[in-house]
Order: structure tokens, then sequence, then C-alpha cells
């Protein structure tokens, strides 16, 4: 979600987009307001799937991963 909950992009854990939703007040603004959103709202949903892909991988493993590279 961008800061201001105008732009909000959900994902998988597998980092899919699933949903994007774009307030219609944030239309009529200048395009680098519009980009900005978008990307602040992806970057947000890769880290909270990222996160999620983290917890669920630790979960199955137990914890075994930690410390490991690229785990």
């Amino acid at each position: 979600m961008s800061a201001n909950g105008a732009c909000k992009v959900v994902m998988t854990a597998d980092m899919k987009t699933q949903n994007v939703e774009i307030d219609e007040t944030l239309l009529s603004s200048e395009a680098y307001v519009i980009e900005n959103a978008i990307k602040v709202a992806v970057n947000n949903a890769l880290e909270d799937a990222k996160d999620t892909s983290a917890k669920k991988l630790k979960a199955v493993t137990g914890g075994l991963t930690d410390g490991l590279p690229g785990f």
C-alpha cells in the first residue's frame, strides 16, 4: 500500500501480483505522483510477500534454514 493508501498491491508469497487497486482521487494527480504511489505499493507488497514466504519456510523447516545463504 502506498503511504497515503491511494494505491494498494496484493501479492502472493511466491511474488505473483494478485490484485491492484488505485483510488479514483489518485487518477487526477500528475503522472509522477501516480507512478510513485504504484512504486511504493509494489515495493511494500514485495516486502510483505518475502516476509510471508520466509515465515512459511520457517514453519515447514522448523528454522533449519536460519543462517544459510540463499534462504
